[in-house]
């Protein structure tokens, strides 16, 4: 099991992060959009009922998941104090994979004053229940999970990436709006597919408790 860290705030060394970090590549818009290859997370920290927001940015290494790596590096230099609620944005270019939700979820019962929200670009080999377990205990442990759509695509866009390089302030994405209502769709149905399967269990059942019978239509060839 990766080991999560004490993470530790000061302002100072918040400041200094966020004023230090690397500018983010302009090209980071197609590595969102077209199947990337490497796993951006950008993220926004607020405490409290503050209206500003430290913003940094980290990606995957040959040897480190983006979500660890922010996990374990960038918020070595941060202190959430349990007097003090902290809300936390992430934007993903992948959604976290089974292991990776672990480690978020250990992060959050550690520090119950935060509150997380995770929003990706893409599902992450949603069809292995490996992942979609840990998708599901992500919801269950209070995260929030939620595909990007159009609004959060321009959003990233002017934040972490325009007032940086020079960019022009407008943007839309590459990805076509079928594959957000798609990904949403999808993302439903992983995280409550249980429920409708216990659901439906408990239809049946009490179709049958109520004397209810249940009708095979066979076809001609197999009477």
């Amino acid at each position: 099991m990766t080991r999560i860290p004490q993470v530790s705030l000061s302002n100072s060394r918040l400041s200094s992060l966020n004023s230090n970090s690397a500018k983010i590549p302009s090209t980071l818009s197609t590595r969102f959009c077209i199947c990337p290859r490497v796993t951006y997370l950008l993220y926004e920290i607020r405490w409290g009922r503050s209206t500003k927001f430290w913003r940094h940015w980290c990606r995957n290494t040959p040897t480190q998941h983006a979500e660890i790596a922010c996990l374990e590096h960038d918020f070595k230099k941060l202190k959430f104090r349990p007097s003090v609620r902290c809300s936390i944005t992430w934007f993903l270019s992948w959604s976290p994979c089974g292991k990776c939700c672990r480690c978020i979820v250990e992060f959050v019962r550690a520090h119950p004053s935060v509150t997380l929200k995770i929003k990706a670009a893409w599902l992450f080999k949603h069809m292995d229940e490996r992942n979609r377990q840990g998708l599901r205990n992500l919801m269950e442990n209070g995260v929030a999970l939620y595909i990007m759509n159009l609004p959060d695509y321009r959003y990233c866009w002017r934040t972490f990436v325009a007032h940086q390089n020079g960019e022009e302030d407008d943007y839309c994405p590459l990805v076509p709006s079928l594959w957000i209502i798609f990904y949403c769709l999808e993302l439903q149905r992983v995280l409550w597919s249980p429920c409708l399967s216990l659901l439906a269990h408990w239809s049946l059942s009490t179709h049958l408790l109520a004397g209810g019978s249940i009708r095979s239509e066979l076809s001609p060839s197999a009477v």
